[in-house]
């Protein structure tokens, strides 16, 4: 049972990550490798903002994200609207 469970999980991932693609197409999509060289150069402006709700915060986020978990007052206030 856990072989099986692997490539399921891996399959989800996959499945998720089609359904965001296609639902955003012209997002630019960043994998956590990629985040973490920009977050390491201090010329970054980058904000982070986390907008999960308190639970999955919680269990796991990155040191400098922002938690905001309401996403449309996140982007009203940070003007991403």
């Amino acid at each position: 049972m856990k072989q099986l469970q692997l490539p399921l999980r891996q399959l989800g991932w996959i499945v998720i990550k089609q359904i965001i693609y296609n639902q955003f197409p012209t997002v630019p999509q960043l994998n956590t490798e990629a985040l973490a060289h920009w977050l390491e150069k201090p010329e970054a402006n980058l904000q982070l903002i986390d907008t999960r709700n308190a639970e999955e915060f919680a269990i796991s986020h990155l040191p400098q994200a922002q938690h905001i978990p309401n996403l449309g007052l996140a982007e009203k206030v940070h003007g991403l609207v």
